[in-house]
């Protein structure tokens, strides 16, 4: 077969807000070879895309994939055995949901193997950046992707190890001392690796951003730095949005789970647990969102705490409607791993949640989750737009998500990497990760992995887990 061909869609190329009717797409080799008026040639696959919107792939740009250190942060009760959690249908999720590229927040060795293996054909998935592990103050998170330099040259050291290990850029924590944070900017500058994060209480979003920070982590940042004063002032989100703006950092929006920390203060943990795409998620992990675990009971015990969780959210979304309206640089991001935040799905709460809640519109919070994710990550002649010479990676969608964003969630196909997968296909690989978690798991206190099923792997799902060496490609 010479290619595939995508006849008589609606093209959105995210090039700028015009939609192109009656429009193809055709790939060869995973790339996006020519746009136009085409017609199929022989030997090429074709699919039909009348009443059909083809726009790019999208992105979610704050991603901790469960890997082993998130596994032990959220798994004190043992209701998760790691064997049994499976990379491949993690990474699937991202791609029904028409994700096709991701950014790994704190990196570890699985995720960089992870990032390889996708890259070079081996593994289907999103397209990887990871970031190091975060460098953080004393005392540290204990998670393998933390790390706590002691001073600045061990700060500068801990760099020159993240790039020779490969990591894609530098993820920076809150606690890390001003004198480390100088350190590991002057450091990673070097060597032509960009910093990422949060701003940390000592060093202040000023300092922070005039310094190099290229990509400040959660909007929350630009108040929630000052801890443990978390109060908003408009007229100093004002002034940072205008510094920022003008040393054209990016922000991750992360909106989604601050959302859901004011839904279960308010006592919608059941109504979160409820929610379909639940049936996707390890049984394991569900248990979290009970009102009984000792998660909900952390987040609910304190009145206060439950005013603070309210306002948070409440204030965040105003922040990232003061900074669209500044021109800063937005990047969608959910940042999954967090128990509520489900991987894939969770990307298009954050675009309903940036136009309903934030202000943006629909284009504005597609160009977040397209050419600003490209642009972040220095990718744009490659990724975040429909043209020719770019990656294929695009998803397929039975509305407009110009004239409603909740249209994002109704795919209809979605090629990553020039890989076409059907509704079909998606369906049947989603309803067999359904089953194989109803199937199984009744006695989470047994705390064992269930045999990885043949159905599974006769879909190309790979039983990989964080216990297990990575399988050979077949």
């Amino acid at each position: 077969m010479s290619g595939i061909v995508f006849l008589n869609g609606n093209v959105l190329s995210m090039e700028n807000d015009e939609i192109l009717s009656s429009t193809g797409v055709r790939i060869e080799k995973g790339w996006i070879s020519e746009v136009g008026s085409l017609t199929a040639s022989e030997g090429e696959a074709v699919v039909d895309c009348t009443n059909r919107w083809i726009m790019p792939g999208l992105s979610d740009m704050h991603v901790h994939l469960a890997t082993m250190p998130w596994i032990e942060a959220f798994n004190p009760d043992k209701t998760i055995d790691p064997g049994s959690l499976f990379y491949d249908l993690l990474l699937f999720q991202f791609i029904a949901n028409g994700i096709t590229s991701i950014k790994i927040r704190a990196g570890e060795g699985d995720s960089l193997r992870l990032r390889d293996e996708i890259a070079a054909g081996q593994r289907l998935g999103p397209h990887m950046t990871v970031d190091s592990p975060m460098f953080d103050g004393e005392p540290p998170l204990q998670l393998a992707c933390f790390v706590s330099p002691e001073g600045p040259d061990q700060a500068k050291e801990m760099v020159r190890s993240c790039s020779r290990e490969g990591y894609d850029q530098i993820k920076i924590y809150s606690g890390l001392s001003r004198d480390c944070f100088d350190a590991v900017i002057e450091e990673s500058r070097e060597l032509g690796l960009s910093c990422h994060g949060h701003v940390p209480y000592e060093v202040g979003l000023r300092h922070a951003v005039e310094s190099g920070l290229r990509s400040i982590g959660h909007v929350s940042d630009l108040f929630h730095h000052r801890m443990p004063d978390l109060s908003y002032d408009e007229d100093r989100i004002q002034e940072f949005a205008d510094l920022i703006v003008s040393h054209g950092v990016w922000v991750d929006t992360t909106l989604v789970i601050n959302k859901h920390w004011e839904r279960i203060a308010a006592g919608d943990a059941e109504l979160l647990a409820a929610r379909p795409e639940m049936a996707y998620v390890h049984p394991g992990w569900r248990v979290h969102l009970a009102p009984e675990s000792a998660l909900m009971k952390a987040m609910t015990a304190d009145p206060e705490a439950k005013v603070r969780l309210r306002d948070l959210y409440r204030d965040t979304a105003k922040a990232a409607r003061v900074l669209n309206r500044a021109g800063a640089r937005l990047v969608a991001g959910t940042d999954a791993v967090n128990p509520t935040v489900i991987e894939g799905f969770s990307l298009h709460d954050e675009l309903q949640l940036l136009v309903e809640d934030a202000g943006l519109s629909e284009y504005e919070a597609l160009v977040a989750s397209t050419q600003q994710a490209a642009a972040v990550l220095g990718e744009s002649d490659r990724r975040g737009s429909i043209a020719v010479g770019k990656v294929a990676d695009l998803v397929i969608l039975a509305g407009n998500p110009l004239s409603d964003i909740t249209n994002t969630r109704r795919i209809e196909g979605v090629v990553v990497a020039g890989r076409y997968l059907s509704r079909a296909d998606i369906e049947v690989r989603m309803n067999a990760i359904e089953n194989f978690y109803s199937e199984n798991f009744e006695d989470l206190a047994d705390y064992t992995a269930p045999e990885f099923p043949e159905t599974l792997r006769s879909l190309g799902f790979r039983q990989d887990s964080m216990t297990t060496e990575f399988e050979e490609d077949s």
